[in-house]
């Protein structure tokens, strides 16, 4: 009895550790993610220090509680079985829940759009707007030239001969 405790705790550890590496490297990734975005939003923002202060803590709420109206949209669909095997009853259950999802964030983002110009004007938060989808792109970008390499994407075929 023992000796099974200790070999499942035996096999159970490097698992574990190896999700506690992974768990790691995600919030690593995040933080280096999050470091970029205020960089390259201060900068295109041309956000003043005193701007920057005010700015940063409005836009992190807004962005976390996105993140909590969206949440409950996918934990509907995460548990939802494949369109075929649900019935018409289920499938409008869950698409009304999408349309009040969109209508959560649109009426959030109305909210935040007015804190945004009380804090930093109507000329900088025009410009979030824009830099918010630049940063998106950007984020692609560099997300396709780490899969594909500085030289663009793998070769197919034989490799050529010099």
């Amino acid at each position: 009895m023992i000796w099974s405790v200790g070999l499942l705790c035996f096999m159970l550890f490097p698992a574990m550790a190896q999700d506690d590496v992974k768990t790691d490297k995600r919030k690593e990734k995040r933080d280096k993610i999050e470091a970029h975005r205020v960089a390259y939003f201060t900068e295109k923002m041309e956000l003043s220090t005193e701007e920057a202060e005010k700015f940063w803590p409005i836009y992190n709420e807004h962005q976390e509680k996105k993140k909590e109206i969206r949440k409950e949209l996918k934990e509907a669909m995460k548990n939802a079985k494949s369109e075929e095997e649900l019935s018409d009853a289920e499938l409008e259950k869950i698409m009304q829940l999408r349309f009040e999802t969109d209508q959560k964030l649109v009426d959030l983002d109305k909210e935040y759009h007015a804190k945004y110009k009380s804090a930093i004007g109507i000329k900088k938060t025009a410009k979030l707007y824009r830099t918010e989808v630049q940063f998106k792109k950007e984020l692609l970008r560099m997300m396709k030239e780490r899969k594909e390499g500085p030289n663009g994407p793998p070769r197919k075929g034989p490799p050529a001969r010099g």
